[in-house]
């Protein structure tokens, strides 16, 4: 998930509408951001939300956060960022176990692309993919990687995690939707859901039911952990930036740059827009874990 942020380590921000959400990750009891472990927002009126200092020990370029990730109860947080050095994508992965006051570099994980993290509930287990490079997996919060070479060398764009951390399922720009089972070991390519321009993926907390969603196109469904998708036709085509699932897949949320949030409470096969959550430029949504 790509993180408003860009400078949720940095300053306290006041947006009317929340409209610069970007990609983070929260402890919620609703679709719409509305708290979070790590900026600590906290509702100043309708439509208007401050955003505090995260903590301290983020020596990344502010600009570049790409994606955050969270435990259960919001006290391990995980986040990656990355840049393009004119050469190559490069960047670090960063953990927090106290709620984001601290922040720990990752070094173990490499200077890479880093572009999306995805956590188990309880925060120990941890996967985060590369743009332009491999998959890699941790069973200590972070400390040691794992390159999960049996992935492949994707422009890998998403990835998405069940609450144990032993099934994941990632998504390729421009390519492929792919699963891995206990822990990243054993990869399958999901062919049935075609070859597309793959946005952002969203995992139920047993693993089973999935989905994602297309730029410029259409919000795909799966019940049976990717070996079969539908295709949400009623959500439309849109500009999708961001899709959120809840613990038993049954409700989801959805936004689109420039436009609406979209929810659905019946596994996607009818959508509300949900025009009083504002007009964000770049949008991502969260649900509960």
């Amino acid at each position: 998930m790509r993180a408003f942020a860009s400078k949720f380590g940095v300053n306290t921000k006041k947006h009317t509408q929340a409209k610069l959400w970007q990609r983070i990750a929260t402890l919620l009891t609703a679709f719409v951001v509305m708290g979070s472990a790590l900026a600590q927002i906290a509702q100043a009126a309708p439509g208007d939300y401050v955003w505090q200092k995260a903590g301290t020990n983020l020596s990344g370029d502010q600009s570049h956060w790409r994606s955050i990730a969270s435990s259960s109860d919001g006290t391990k947080l995980a986040a990656v960022e990355s840049e393009w050095n004119g050469t190559s994508f490069v960047g670090s992965v960063y953990t927090s176990s106290d709620s984001g006051a601290t922040w720990t570099e990752q070094t173990a994980a490499g200077s890479r692309g880093w572009y999306s993290i995805a956590s188990s509930s309880d925060g120990t287990k941890l996967a985060a993919v590369v743009w332009g490079g491999s998959l890699y997996t941790s069973s200590d919060s972070g400390a040691t990687w794992t390159e999960r070479t049996a992935a492949g060398s994707r422009n890998w764009y998403s990835i998405a995690s069940s609450s144990d951390g032993t099934k994941l399922a990632a998504i390729e720009w421009g390519g492929s939707v792919y699963t891995l089972s206990d822990s990243g070991t054993i990869w399958t390519e999901r062919t049935a859901a075609g070859s597309r321009d793959w946005y952002s993926i969203a995992s139920s907390s047993d693993g089973s039911k999935l989905a994602a969603v297309v730029w410029g196109g259409s919000l795909y469904t799966s019940s049976d952990s990717g070996a079969t998708w539908t295709e949400q036709t009623a959500a439309g085509s849109r500009s999708w930036q961001s899709i959120a699932i809840s613990s038993d897949g049954s409700k989801l949320a959805a936004v689109v740059q420039g436009g609406s949030v979209y929810t659905s409470s019946d596994s996607g096969a009818s959508w509300s827009g949900r025009t009083t959550a504002g007009s964000p430029v770049g949008a991502s949504i969260a649900s509960p874990s």
